[in-house]
């Protein structure tokens, strides 16, 4: 995939982990703040404005903002290391403000079941992360069924209407 695409695709996951929990911690901030600063070429992403977008995109409508992310992670063809940076950004976010919520597991599932990974291959990836099963469990719900997996997250999730992020000048 194209870097700018590519990029642009691991800010929308991060953002979407940030909020899957309801609450946009500094913390999550810092560490999507801190990952694009760290890339040859973050030239494509202005953090603040994007972000911003992403947030105004989801208070506007969370149903179909969730819906075509993970459509499009569904059609995606990514690399094997682009499949991990995803799956690696989103466990960086959910791990970042130092609690689980149950919300952020069940989002977590929804775009792992949408990419070509086992889940051998995520444990031995990321076997540096102690909760790293409760993230590949078998879901409450029929786990076969994708659809709806996903139909349950985004029906029960309620998001409140976030405000914008200010990361400040020194991005």
């Amino acid at each position: 995939m194209e870097n700018t695409t590519f990029n642009k695709m691991l800010l929308k996951t991060g953002f979407c982990c940030m909020a899957s929990d309801g609450h946009i911690d500094d913390k999550e901030i810092s560490l999507l703040k801190n990952h694009f600063a760290k890339l040859n070429d973050s030239s494509s992403i202005d953090l603040i404005n994007d972000i911003n977008d992403l947030l105004a995109e989801l208070n506007s409508n969370p149903q179909k903002f969730l819906h075509d992310f993970f459509d499009f992670i569904k059609i995606s063809k990514f690399s094997k290391n682009e499949t991990l940076s995803i799956l690696e950004i989103a466990l960086n976010i959910i791990l970042a403000d130092d609690k689980i919520e149950y919300s952020e597991i069940k989002f977590f599932k929804n775009i792992r079941h949408r990419l070509q990974i086992s889940d051998a291959e995520i444990c031995s990836n990321f076997s540096n992360i102690a909760e790293i099963e409760s993230f590949l469990e078998a879901d409450i719900i029929n786990e076969s069924s994708l659809s709806s997996l996903t139909s349950h997250f985004i029906d029960n999730i309620s998001f409140p209407t976030f405000a914008k992020i200010n990361i400040g000048n020194s991005f």
